[in-house]
């Protein structure tokens, strides 16, 4: 490995540990106070979906680094760690679809009614 693929390797394995850990933090927070997560100073709309998203997405980093510092180019175990990580992104985009489609659905609802926000 070259200098360069070893610098993207670390540097997503430092992007995917960022990704698990704020995923983690928000699942253990949101199973005994959903209403506590703030997310730029808002309520966060369904605070398991979105952390779903941070996990699927830092474990689709992970499988990424994994794969290049493993296995060789081309070869059966790098094109499962292939395979897996594309099943991470999938999770996270669909996921992440579906927080929007929730977040978008929320903010119309209180902006038809104030008072819905309390």
């Amino acid at each position: 490995m070259e200098a360069l693929d070893v610098g993207f390797a670390v540097g997503a394995g430092v992007v995917a540990g960022l990704n698990v850990a704020v995923g983690v933090a928000m699942l253990v927070r949101s199973r005994h106070q959903p209403g506590a997560i703030r997310w730029r100073g808002q309520r966060l709309v369904a605070p398991r979906l979105f952390a779903c998203l941070h996990l699927c997405l830092g474990l689709f980093f992970a499988t990424m680094a994994l794969s290049d510092v493993l296995f060789e180019p081309r070869s059966k175990g790098d094109d499962l760690m292939f395979l897996v990580g594309t099943v991470f992104a999938a999770a996270g985009i669909v996921s992440s679809v579906m927080w929007l489609i929730l977040w978008f659905h929320g903010r119309s609802r209180t902006a038809q009614h104030p008072t819905a926000q309390q």
